[in-house]
């Protein structure tokens, strides 16, 4: 009679089994949830910040005066809408402002009026008179006012644009974010940003207040206390409120 003997494998070779078993094991789990490439390539961004953008470049902003011959210079309303365009240029311009001036026989007086005048206004709205570039155009002169064209650049910020479905929402059995959703976010904050610099990096530091450091380190040596105190003369809530 034959006896049977079951084969055992030495314990290194038990271990390695073991360890390769677990290994297929782990690899057949991970199997299952693998994404495959045509899913990761047809996903939606997961943020609304990729999905919608905001951009930030440059819109060219201007107003046309008149150069008239007979008044020497620019009417009333046109120094007034030239001083709103330097306003809005000293808050959001950048680079030159650029006027487009017309040259022809019998202008050439009242153009260098206006231009001076321009000059002048800038400098009274706080904007440096060296910003304006001056650049000429043929014309065939006239008798009236000739048209003149004031244009800066200025940053701006668009988002969008929205109401794009691409895809049925109704079926989404992976929960992702629908290709609309945070669009009408996006255009509101571009839309309200007072400075679309703001959206490309933080501003840099301001001026140092010196009057308030002076007062700071006075009472500092004197052994104050240097922060500021506010009173409202003893008066309760009820007797401020009426």
């Amino acid at each position: 009679m034959y006896r049977t003997a079951k084969m055992v494998p030495p314990a290194p070779l038990m271990r390695r089994a073991a360890l390769g078993m677990a290994l297929v094991a782990v690899a057949t789990t991970l199997s299952g949830c693998k994404m495959s490439s045509a899913e990761r390539t047809s996903a939606l961004p997961l943020g609304y910040e990729e999905r919608h953008p905001i951009t930030v470049g440059y819109q060219p902003v201007g107003i046309i005066v008149y150069a008239d011959p007979y008044a020497g210079g620019l009417s009333r309303e046109d120094e007034t809408e030239v001083a709103a365009l330097a306003r809005q240029y000293r808050n959001t311009g950048q680079g030159a402002i650029y006027l487009q001036a017309p040259s022809g026989s019998g202008i050439e007086s009242a153009v260098h009026a206006s231009a001076a005048q321009i000059r002048q206004v800038l400098g009274r709205e706080g904007v440096d008179p060296s910003v304006l570039a001056v650049h000429t155009y043929r014309t065939d002169g006239g008798r009236g006012p000739v048209p003149m064209k004031i244009v800066f650049y200025r940053y701006s910020a668009e988002a969008g644009p929205c109401g794009e479905w691409p895809k049925n929402v109704s079926r989404n059995p992976r929960n992702v974010e629908y290709h609309n959703l945070g669009c009408a976010s996006q255009r509101n904050l571009a839309a309200m940003v007072e400075d679309p610099r703001d959206l490309l990096g933080p501003r840099g530091e301001g001026p140092r207040d010196a009057m308030r450091r002076a007062t700071v380190q006075d009472k500092y040596r004197k052994g104050e206390d240097t922060g500021t105190s506010y009173s409202d003369d003893g008066a309760s809530v009820s007797e401020v409120g009426n």
